[in-house]
């Protein structure tokens, strides 16, 4: 596969918190102290449901922010953002080109077929023509180069997966995110999707964060396990704090 970008993101966040609210009451606060992903590494992010997986992937992915920060630093190279306190254009424009997001159930457009769909992203970042290369390449490795003429509705789970994967990675992010890549898979499948989205985020350099239930699947090839440790507290509801559970050793 043609390399076209191959500097994954560093990120800093210190001291952040995202609340979400009932009413005038806070009801589930999720408390990030400290969290550094360092370049190129993988990220796994595992805890019960309910303990705030999928808001720290969104205000990761900068579809969301956090209600108070200290710092949130997004770098790439030479180029830093300061995203705390950035406004919803400046976001969008640092997830339209920095930052690619592979869903649960894959969130494919039903009316646009399996390239349209993998083009679609490479459109809105007006990337160059060199990154349709890299892509078709990838649906090749990824087993799914004769059906890109297909609509999602034609192809299996693992195969809408792969497609999710592959429209995620086509802007050669710096920041890969997915949210239960394998949670709707059988066994065989699922390795094979974890297999894969490894694979390509390893040879892209790409700094990666998944979440999934399945810790023994992703283990093996996690750099950094992150957890949550929850508790209850009077008048502020339930806080979940992001605790680094894991290191793999140098």
């Amino acid at each position: 596969m043609n390399k076209t970008h191959t500097v994954g993101a560093e990120i800093r966040i210190r001291n952040a918190v995202k609340i979400h609210r009932a009413g005038q009451v806070a009801a589930f606060s999720l408390s990030v102290p400290e969290l550094e992903l360092e370049p190129g590494s993988v990220n796994v992010v595992v805890g019960k449901s309910g303990c705030g997986k999928t808001t720290l992937l969104d205000v990761l992915g900068c579809i969301s922010s956090f209600d108070s920060c200290e710092q949130f630093t997004f770098a790439l190279g030479e180029k830093r953002w300061e995203v705390a306190g950035a406004g919803a254009v400046r976001r969008a424009a640092l997830r339209r080109g920095g930052i690619g997001y592979v869903l649960q159930q894959g969130g494919l457009l039903p009316f646009l077929n399996v390239w349209e769909n993998i083009e679609l992203p490479m459109r809105m970042a007006a990337c160059p023509k060199a990154y349709r290369q890299s892509a078709r390449e990838l649906a090749d490795i990824l087993e799914i180069g004769d059906l890109l003429h297909r609509r999602p509705a034609e192809l299996s789970i693992g195969q809408r997966q792969r497609v999710s994967i592959i429209r995620a990675l086509a802007v050669q992010p710096g920041l890969l995110l997915a949210d239960e890549p394998t949670g709707s898979l059988d066994p065989i499948s699922a390795r094979e999707v974890r297999a894969q989205l490894i694979q390509s985020a390893r040879w892209l350099n790409i700094t990666t964060v998944i979440v999934t239930h399945d810790v023994e699947l992703f283990r093996p090839a996690a750099d950094v396990i992150w957890g949550f440790r929850v508790e209850a507290q009077a008048g502020a509801g339930v806080i979940s704090t992001v605790l680094k559970e894991e290191r793999r050793e140098e």
